[in-house]
């Protein structure tokens, strides 16, 4: 009950924020759901990395092994690049949402008797 109290309470938030800034509000569910989708593609080559790393590199079962080693490297490479381009991907999102301008003074136009506008 408690948890969806607070659901309730995060959904109102969103919504008046959505309200008062469309934008920012669109960004954050962005970056939100960049995470929520590369965080599963990462984890795996994270743990893949850590157990070859336990072969290959200790003595845990008569290791260290070659082919624990081949596979490390094999699982690290790809693993690094993947979290470099995805960090930067993260952060031109973060840097589009900090370059919104909110301005408080209220836009006028001067025209003319002939409906031009002057400055």
């Amino acid at each position: 009950m408690l948890l969806r109290l607070f659901q309730i309470r995060k959904t109102y938030k969103d919504i008046k924020e959505a309200r008062n800034n469309p934008r920012g509000f669109v960004m954050g569910e962005g970056k939100n759901f960049f995470l929520g989708l590369s965080i599963p593609f990462l984890l795996p080559g994270v743990f893949f990395i850590l157990v070859s790393a336990i072969f290959a590199f200790t003595p845990f079962l008569n290791g260290p092994y070659m082919f624990a080693k081949v596979l490390f490297w094999i699982f690290l490479i790809p693993t690094v690049v993947i979290f470099l381009v995805l960090r930067k991907i993260f952060k031109v999102f973060s840097s589009l949402n900090k370059t919104t301008k909110k301005t408080d003074t209220p836009v006028s136009a001067v025209y003319d008797e002939n409906g031009k506008r002057i400055g």
